[in-house]
């Protein structure tokens, strides 16, 4: 992998993504509400949760197989709090 050439972080990306995700999501979520009832913006909540849960899982096994994220952990400290670099 290259050396970074601007600020950030490697999870700056992955921030930006999960806020815009979040957004869609709540917008859906009301638009359900609005032309369904909210019982059935629930009925597809619930099952959506688990869904993204799988999705979430699946992709965090995937990229703990890489070679740049395996040297990514950082130790405890004595407090239980992980050390930054």
């Amino acid at each position: 992998m290259e050396p970074k050439k601007e600020g950030g972080n490697d999870y700056t990306y992955i921030d930006c993504v999960g806020v815009f995700a979040v957004i869609i999501g709540t917008g859906i979520s009301y638009m359900i509400a609005h032309y369904g009832g909210y019982n059935l913006s629930f009925g597809t909540a619930i099952p959506l949760f688990f869904l993204s849960l799988f999705i979430v899982r699946s992709l965090y096994l995937q990229i703990q197989k890489e070679k740049h994220w395996k040297t990514r952990s950082f130790p405890e400290n004595d407090n239980g709090e992980f050390q930054s670099a």
